[in-house]
């Protein structure tokens, strides 16, 4: 487990696929061990999943073992104490074939807390390929005020990506395209009024 405010700030940097800096988007292509081969993507626990996140160069940046979709860690680093905190959102699923879907999309929340408070959205697309899941596809964000939600009659994933709760917000929008999800609009959003 890996504490989260450092792993923010490698992911903030300017990625030149996206023009908003607060999100982006991979392939991570992980094949996650199973001891016996699952059928159908709706026989995954994904309450009870080790979650691996990954950075901008495929590799794993944090795990958690989520428990009845939660998990919850104490770091203490040189007399600072950091909590994480990860959890299960919902699960979406996708591509139907015969009355059975072929993908699942996850959204989980993970917030680190310590001298400083950071919260990342996470949205994983998964399948099944010869009895094993696979992560294909992980959209990372910033989640300070932020959200995503998944509009299954539209096949439309949207976040709302933003690094404090008085920033400007990015709203990015992803169409369900042959099998991923394909940027299909962007735009800033006005931040909330300060309090006075």
């Amino acid at each position: 487990m890996v504490a989260l405010a450092g792993f923010v700030l490698l992911m903030l940097c300017p990625s030149q696929a996206n023009t908003f800096d607060t999100y982006y988007l991979i392939y991570p292509d992980h094949k996650y061990a199973v001891k016996v081969p699952i059928a159908r993507i709706r026989q995954v626990d994904f309450r009870n999943i080790t979650l691996h996140v990954y950075d901008k160069d495929k590799e794993i940046a944090f795990s958690a073992h989520l428990r009845d979709g939660l998990f919850e860690e104490t770091i203490t680093v040189e007399d600072l104490s950091f909590r994480e905190w990860v959890g299960l959102e919902s699960v979406h699923y996708l591509d139907f074939q015969d009355g059975e879907p072929q993908q699942a999309l996850v959204l989980f929340a993970w917030v680190s807390t310590g001298a400083t408070a950071t919260a990342v959205g996470v949205a994983q697309l998964f399948e099944m390929v010869s009895g094993r899941l696979v992560l294909t596809q992980q959209i990372l964000y910033e989640s300070e005020d932020g959200a995503a939600s998944y509009d299954a009659s539209a096949k439309k994933l949207t976040i709302k990506a933003t690094s404090c709760a008085w920033c400007e917000i990015d709203e990015v929008v992803f169409q369900w395209s042959k099998g991923v999800f394909v940027k299909d609009s962007e735009r800033k959003i006005p931040p909330r009024s300060r309090p006075q």
